[in-house]
């Protein structure tokens, strides 16, 4: 058992592909995180970004054997130790409470079993859906069974959930934070967006 006065550990998986130029800047906004228990599992997809962090909570791990964010997501998941998982791209930004306020809410809603936030969109605008960044669920009901379907897979996997589970915002079980928390950036160059290179 943790000694940790933080009442949660967060697992967040990162799929990447080629993105030394946005991942470290990343990595940063997690690391400037004002919720300190947290383990980052880095999914290296194309196995050659050679990449080491100096914080023992990063590991970095190579599933280039399938190229798609929804096989390094499912690859990920499979290392991931705390009790709470977020996944996360590795060309967005975790504004400095954003896991902190995600435990927040689980803290004050024992009952919930995902917590969903805001998000900056590139355009400017903010977005309160089911993207990636989104969504923080419970680790017993985060599933490696991402399907790599073209668009909108990040909403068919948080959906799903929670249809096969029957949650809902209002039974509880769901706990909408309505406060922007990450930025999008939708870097052009790399990445693994929709499943494909």
């Amino acid at each position: 058992m943790s000694m940790s006065p933080e009442p949660f550990k967060f697992s967040i998986v990162m799929p990447t592909y080629r993105r030394p130029h946005t991942i470290h800047r990343t990595i940063a906004s997690i690391r400037a995180q004002t919720y300190r228990e947290w383990e980052l599992i880095v999914v290296d997809n194309a196995g050659d970004g050679g990449y080491g962090f100096e914080d023992p909570r990063i590991r970095v791990l190579v599933h280039s054997e399938k190229t798609s964010a929804s096989h390094a997501r499912n690859m990920g998941l499979l290392y991931a130790s705390g009790d709470l998982v977020c996944f996360f791209d590795d060309d967005d930004d975790m504004y400095p409470d954003y896991l902190a306020e995600l435990a927040s809410a689980f803290r004050a809603h024992p009952a919930v079993c995902m917590v969903r936030c805001g998000m900056l969109m590139r355009s400017g605008k903010p977005n309160f859906s089911h993207a990636t960044p989104e969504c923080c669920l419970r680790r017993e009901f985060a599933t490696p069974t991402w399907d790599g379907l073209a668009v909108c897979e990040d909403q068919r996997y948080f959906q799903g959930i929670a249809r096969t589970n029957g949650w809902t915002e209002e039974r509880g079980e769901v706990v909408m934070i309505s406060k922007v928390l990450c930025a999008s950036h939708g870097d052009p160059v790399g990445g693994l967006r929709a499943g494909r290179v």
